[in-house]
């Protein structure tokens, strides 16, 4: 009896090989479906997170077919990985050189616009890695130069593995500084696991054709461990860095945020202090200017830790408004008949003051004082509402004031 010729039995590190490019096609078939019926659970698995972009998808594909026909002998199918390239390496050029080469959106639309500068576009380290992937696939094409094409496909192969691991290691532990590699673009979590099957199936078809050749293992079998002990330790020390300055962000956006609260706080009660002063005046401080001087230096008493430089009354007349009465006196360049409408910033404080009919304070301005000092100065009006008579003032040095605050922190 005749025995039927068979095909030959595949080994298992073959069946490998095949599963993988089938697995590749497959996800580049899914994701390409996924954007042609707006599925977009598909397209982006993490929620709120970068998709595989069309193209991306396309290239995958094209890669997967490239590896297929590798294992069906089809010198033909090569060709699929130059075309994987093209785009690969159109897509990183638009990138590093911040042009649009109208590539991204030429299949598909982008209608998610997640973690993207440009709709459509993926990230340019997926790009450059697909560009090496197809690159070395390509180089099959030739049998010249075996042993550099080699070592071409176990580079690329070991990168492509690194930086997909190493990304979804990213998004495990949610590094953005990880998969965003330190673009304004992240790198998909599903482009990510098809750059590890792209690179483990480079891997696999260079590890393959080497035991042929060389009849053992191979010389470069250290270096996809050198290759990926280096890019862990790299995204693990971009992670920690982002990390740390996330915390000292967050410590130092607390603390302003402190002295924020506690400026804001001491101001408002010098202020609600002034206006309650000027209030208890009724509508003219001459009816009682003793007893109303007697306030102004109690309240001089009580602010002066916080930089209370003097407490004055102001007279309204005309188009002036001169100091008449302040508190404590000066030794030096008497303030009495100043003419507080001669500075803008003291004439804008006080008209915002008159019509609100409540206090205000100045923005920085030069305070009378024995020395030339900075700071501010509230104003409270006295007597009737829309058009008082009076003013009370109360001058603040910046320097006292933010000792003060800072012994309170």
């Amino acid at each position: 009896m005749d025995h039927v010729n068979t095909l030959p039995r595949r080994s298992w590190i073959e069946r490998v090989s095949l599963a993988l490019a089938v697995i590749l096609m497959g996800l580049g078939v899914v994701s390409m479906l996924g954007w042609f019926l707006r599925l977009d659970r598909i397209v982006e698995p993490i929620e709120h997170k970068a998709p595989i972009m069309f193209n991306e998808a396309l290239c995958f594909l094209l890669l997967g077919w490239a590896f297929l026909g590798r294992e069906l002998k089809s010198a033909r199918a090569a060709w699929a990985a130059l075309g994987a390239a093209a785009v690969g390496g159109l897509t990183a050029l638009e990138g590093i050189l911040g042009v649009d080469l109208k590539i991204d959106e030429l299949f598909s639309r982008d209608s998610l616009l997640v973690d993207t500068v440009q709709p459509g576009r993926g990230s340019v380290i997926a790009a450059c890695c697909i560009t090496a992937a197809g690159v070395a696939l390509f180089w099959r094409i030739s049998e010249k130069r075996a042993r550099e094409r080699l070592f071409a496909e176990a580079v690329s192969g070991s990168v492509l593995a690194s930086v997909g691991f190493s990304t979804i290691l990213g998004y495990a532990f949610e590094l953005p500084a990880v998969y965003n590699w330190g673009t304004n673009t992240a790198l998909s979590a599903a482009t990510a696991a098809a750059l590890l099957l792209a690179g483990l199936a480079l891997l696999v078809l260079a590890w393959r054709e080497s035991l042929k050749d060389e009849g053992g293992p191979p010389a470069w079998m250290p270096m996809p461990f050198v290759i990926g002990s280096l890019t862990l330790t790299l995204i693990f020390w971009i992670g920690l860095r982002d990390s740390e300055l996330s915390n000292l962000d967050g410590k130092t956006g607390a603390a302003a945020d402190q002295i924020a609260t506690t400026i804001k706080s001491a101001v408002d009660q010098q202020m609600n202090m002034l206006d309650r002063m000027a209030r208890n005046s009724a509508d003219n401080p001459d009816a009682n200017l003793g007893l109303w001087q007697s306030d102004a230096v109690q309240l001089y008493d009580d602010s002066k830790e916080l930089g209370c430089e003097s407490i004055s009354l102001i007279d309204v007349s005309g188009s002036k408004l001169e100091t008449r009465w302040v508190h404590p006196t000066q030794d030096t360049s008497t303030p009495a008949g100043f003419d507080h409408a001669l500075d803008p910033r003291r004439r804008e404080a006080i008209e915002t003051a008159r019509a609100k009919n409540g206090p205000e304070l100045t923005s920085v301005t030069e305070v009378i004082s024995k020395k030339k000092s900075y700071g501010f100065v509230i104003y409270s009006p006295i007597g009737r509402s829309g058009s008082p008579s009076h003013y009370a003032a109360a001058e603040y040095i910046y320097a006292r004031f933010f000792a003060t605050i800072y012994k309170q922190l």
